[in-house]
């Protein structure tokens, strides 16, 4: 196993005690024009749409990736801003003081604030719980003021919101640079990162919320051991990605917010929702090999960048009723879900293809996992399986849907059927 870049205690790139932020520093700077989406939304969701093939076929795409950051943060902002006006009609004096906390955060302090997926599912539920939301929001917003603060004594004890970082009663900023494993009420707390970028949150709240929110299983602790173990293989599995296609571990450090890794007594998986858009959640990471857990990243960081094109626009407009057969796992899915699944079995097809050029995965493994992507694509197109009311679908993105089956066509004709797992 290629050895972790990130140790315990070890500096994570803060300088003079600010939060690392440069990805959320080219965020806020790319994002200072949203025209194309506020002015002409339409088509430019339209010729996202067009290109997503392309990108998931992992060719040069950085284009379109910051394209749709942009939208989010556009989307998010706005969010933000609307939810303190609502607050506003309630409670001025509240209001007032969380819309001058927001304003005096650095514009990257505050994309990390909007973006957080915590953040989007507490506005997007603020009319179902708002006392916990606005609760929530509070507390995030004090966090992100104190660490955006390299000098600042505040009082008291929050977590952000991507749950990266815990802030205990003014202590030493320094303390702030160093990625933790062991987590202390008393004691600031820096999670650990993935590629340096993505937080690994063991400790937050937000684990505890992602449990709730997530298929029902017996969650146990980690050990400490257990921990770095998690650590040491997500960087690992990464380092092999990179390897492969430069392009989706882009799009995994762009649209990937957090990964939540949950200890279950058995098996191995991985679960994103479209309420918490950037949020990741695997499950048994610590005994799964690295081609499991890069299957894992690839396929959740396609669903996340759908998640936010989706902002501009849903693919499903009606869900019905009725249950579609994956034809990659058998289980029944909602149509959205399976709507994504198209694009996600594309974009993992392609993936191990690729992966067969380069060493980085056993290449029996590579083709294995290759088939079992193509096994959906074989016979009739997988947008034939979609019986829905008319409307139901975007006809746009169903359009380009089924193009993916004629995309992958030399793939399928060379290589030979197999079976899901």
């Amino acid at each position: 196993m290629m050895e972790s870049k990130t140790t315990a205690d070890q500096p994570v790139g803060l300088a003079a005690g600010r939060v690392a932020t440069a990805q959320y520093e080219q965020i806020a700077a790319t994002s200072r024009s949203d025209l194309p989406w506020v002015a002409n939304g339409f088509e430019t969701y339209r010729a996202t749409l067009k290109n997503l093939p392309n990108v998931f076929a992992w060719n040069e795409s950085n284009a379109l990736l910051e394209s749709v950051g942009i939208l989010g943060h556009s989307v998010c902002l706005r969010r933000m801003q609307s939810l303190l006006n609502v607050i506003n009609r309630y409670d001025a004096k509240l209001s007032f003081a969380m819309r001058s906390s927001f304003e005096r955060l650095s514009p990257a302090a505050r994309a990390r604030l909007i973006l957080a997926p915590e953040t989007i599912y507490r506005i997007w539920h603020f009319t179902k719980t708002p006392a916990e939301s606005v609760k929530a929001a509070c507390g995030f917003l004090n966090a992100e003021s104190a660490l955006d603060e390299p000098a600042s004594d505040k009082r008291g004890r929050y977590w952000t919101a991507l749950g990266d970082f815990y802030y205990a009663d003014g202590a030493p900023s320094e303390v702030r640079a160093r990625a933790q494993l062991k987590w202390a009420p008393n004691e600031p707390y820096c999670a650990p990162r993935l590629a340096q970028a993505i937080p690994i949150d063991f400790y937050s709240p937000n684990v505890a919320h992602a449990k709730e929110t997530t298929v029902a299983s017996d969650f146990l602790p980690f050990s400490d051991e257990e921990m770095s173990l998690v650590r040491e293989r997500l960087e690992d599995a990464f380092d092999r990605i990179s390897k492969v296609s430069q392009a989706a571990a882009l799009l995994i450090e762009q649209f990937v917010r957090v990964i939540i890794p949950l200890k279950v007594s058995s098996g191995v998986g991985s679960t994103s929702e479209r309420s918490f858009p950037g949020r990741v959640i695997l499950q048994g990471v610590e005994r799964a090999t690295s081609a499991r857990i890069a299957a894992a990243l690839v396929h959740e960081a396609i669903h996340q960048l759908l998640y936010i094109l989706e902002f501009e626009g849903r693919f499903v407009v009606i869900e019905p009723e009725e249950r579609v057969k994956s034809l990659w796992t058998g289980r029944p899915l909602e149509l959205h879900s399976f709507f994504h699944a198209c694009f996600v079995w594309y974009g993992l097809a392609n993936f191990w293809a690729l992966a067969q050029k380069v060493d980085a995965f056993d290449p029996e493994e590579a083709n294995r996992r290759m088939n079992e992507c193509l096994k959906g694509f074989r016979g009739r197109n997988p947008v034939d399986a979609i019986v829905a009311p008319p409307g139901a679908v975007r006809g746009d993105a169903l359009q380009v849907a089924s193009t993916l089956q004629q995309r992958l066509q030399a793939l399928t004709t060379s290589s030979s059927s197999a079976t899901v797992n």
